[in-house]
C-alpha cells in the first residue's frame, strides 16, 4: 500500500524530482540553521543538477537517479566566507555518500545507506 508507514520504514511513492524545490523540515544528521530572513536552507533539482542554497553559499552537484537510487558527483560551491559553514562542510564531505531517497506523504527523505539524514517539504514553484 503506497504511503503506509510501518516501524519507521517509508514506502517510496513515485515522483519526478526535476523542477522541484524543497526546504529542510527535519535534520536527522544534516546541520541546519535558519537564514538571515528566518528561512531554512533549500535544495532544488533541475536539469540533472541539485542546488543547495544556504544563507551564505550556493552549492550544486550533478546527480543521476534511477528508481529511488540517487548518485551525486563532486560538489561545487560559491565559497563565500561564512561564520557558520556547517551545512556547506557537511554536504561537501557527504554528497557522494548519499545513495537514495524516499518520497512519502509529500516529504523527500535523503539516505546514506539505510540511515535517513534529513527530511524535506516541497515548496511550491
Amino acid at each position: 500500500i503506497s504511503g503506509c508507514q510501518k516501524d519507521d520504514i517509508l514506502v517510496h511513492e513515485d515522483i519526478e524530482l526535476n523542477n522541484t524545490k524543497w526546504v529542510i523540515e527535519k535534520a536527522n544528521e544534516i546541520p541546519i540553521r535558519s537564514t538571515d530572513n528566518g528561512l531554512f536552507p533549500t535544495l532544488s533539482f533541475k536539469d540533472g543538477f541539485m542546488k543547495i542554497e544556504t544563507n551564505c553559499n550556493t552549492l550544486w552537484s550533478e546527480h543521476k537517479s534511477n528508481g529511488n537510487s540517487l548518485n551525486f558527483n563532486s560538489l561545487t560551491s560559491t565559497y563565500m566566507y561564512c561564520e557558520d559553514s556547517e551545512i556547506e562542510s557537511y554536504f561537501n564531505t557527504k554528497i557522494k555518500s548519499i545513495s537514495s531517497y524516499v518520497y512519502n506523504d509529500g516529504k523527500l527523505h535523503l539516505y546514506i545507506g539505510k540511515k535517513r539524514i534529513g527530511s524535506f517539504t516541497r515548496l511550491e514553484d
